[in-house]
């Protein structure tokens, strides 16, 4: 039978792991971290192994335990602190180890709010709604926790902001507001955390020891979407130029001329099979462009020795940010067009509704090769925006610069 498969049985032992990390810190609080991040740790080295029997995708289970496992390994470092400043009574200085370790936890913090924020737009279009929810808390949590070490630890009111710390999400991460969890966040932050600013060191660890003990005791939502294991369909996309200015060349695939702004036409197909995967309402796809700087162009006489050619504008490495970043210098939306049968980039019939997305991209003033990648997205009718797949044989296009 199924439940007595090898498969089952490592499905289950992943199971009674996470439920033994959560069980000990939902009775024990901080003091149980050690223990809950070695059963986090089984949990994830079996599904390690459970991947490699099955033949279905657990990368999103993958990730949703690797942060909780960053989470909790964060929340020990920050007991320790705590202990250390209530002993010493004593926030120390700037530029010393102390203060150092309390800054970088809290942008610790801010960082995996946005990997939380991350994970929600690359799986959310095929999880339901509860699981969108649930991570949508993880990162509020994250978010309350660092800075509420700011305040607590770092003086926030007396220095900058960290840079992890404004919202990272080009469309903020919204939704649960009547949740209980977030009204105990603000009542902490409100009546807790800011009127202590001025107290003793001592106290305001104890107070942030406690705060970190009553989330712990709080029963975070685990999302239902651990439970199936489920992806969307990859996409095939092609990218052709669409301006009398750029044509193609040998070397490359687009050439274009110096500090003159060009327009590509992304386009494919989203299949049907991924309206029916989805779990989010969208009529609306958009479109993310990033340049690398791939290299010089080498004329006949040119010296073969590159390495000179190291150093160039920082503005022509980095034009856009990466495609693994959350925030979004620029977008380029577009309607789908209504569904009916098609052939894709390889040739074959495929049912499903098309795009044709035209990316408008600044003029490049430097000669050179660059390597454009896009990515593309669904924005649903609260305006998030959840990563489309795209197939493994896209590798982005060479723009050859002169």
């Amino acid at each position: 039978t199924m439940s007595s498969s090898s498969k089952s049985y490592l499905w289950y032992t992943i199971l009674s792991k996470i439920a033994q990390a959560e069980l000990a810190l939902s009775e024990g609080g901080s003091t149980y971290i050690p223990g809950a991040l070695s059963s986090l740790d089984s949990a994830i080295n079996i599904l390690q192994s459970l991947a490699a029997l099955a033949s279905c995708s657990i990368m999103f289970q993958y990730e949703l335990l690797c942060q909780r496992k960053d989470f909790l390994s964060l929340c020990l470092s920050l007991r320790g602190m705590c202990a250390e400043m209530k002993l010493t009574n004593l926030e120390g200085d700037h530029h010393t180890r102390t203060r150092k370790h309390q800054s970088n936890l809290a942008d610790c913090f801010f960082l995996l709010a946005s990997n939380y924020a991350k994970l929600n737009k690359k799986y959310g279009a095929i999880q339901c709604r509860q699981t969108r929810a649930s991570i949508r808390t993880m990162y509020s949590v994250c978010r309350f926790m660092g800075s509420a070490i700011q305040q607590i630890f770092c003086e926030a009111s007396k220095s900058p902001h960290s840079k992890f710390c404004s919202d990272q999400m080009g469309q903020v991460l919204k939704g649960n507001t009547g949740n209980i969890l977030y009204k105990l966040m603000s009542k902490l932050n409100k009546e807790l955390i800011e009127r202590i600013a001025d107290s003793t060191p001592k106290f305001r660890a104890e107070a942030m020891s406690e705060i970190m003990e009553v989330l712990f005791k709080f029963p975070m939502p685990f999302p239902r979407g651990f439970f199936s294991f489920k992806s969307l369909p990859k996409i095939q996309i092609e990218i052709n130029a669409s301006d009398e200015r750029s044509n193609q060349s040998e070397s490359s695939d687009v050439e274009v001329q110096v500090g003159s702004p060009f327009v590509l036409v992304a386009s494919g197909i989203l299949p049907e099979q991924f309206f029916k995967k989805s779990h989010i309402s969208f009529s609306q796809i958009v479109a993310y462009r990033s340049f690398t700087y791939d290299g010089p162009v080498m004329r006949d006489g040119d010296n073969e020795d590159t390495s000179n050619n190291a150093t160039i504008d920082e503005s022509c490495q980095e034009l856009s940010v990466p495609n693994d970043a959350i925030e979004r210098d620029e977008e380029f939306p577009s309607e789908l067009l209504p569904a009916y049968n098609h052939i894709d980039v390889k040739g074959m019939p495929v049912m499903g509704s098309k795009f044709s997305i035209p990316v408008s991209c600044e003029p490049l003033l430097q000669e050179g090769y660059y390597y454009l990648e896009v990515s593309l997205f669904v924005r649903d009718l609260c305006g998030e925006e959840y990563l489309i797949p795209i197939d493994d044989d896209y590798e982005g296009i060479m723009i050859l610069c002169k």
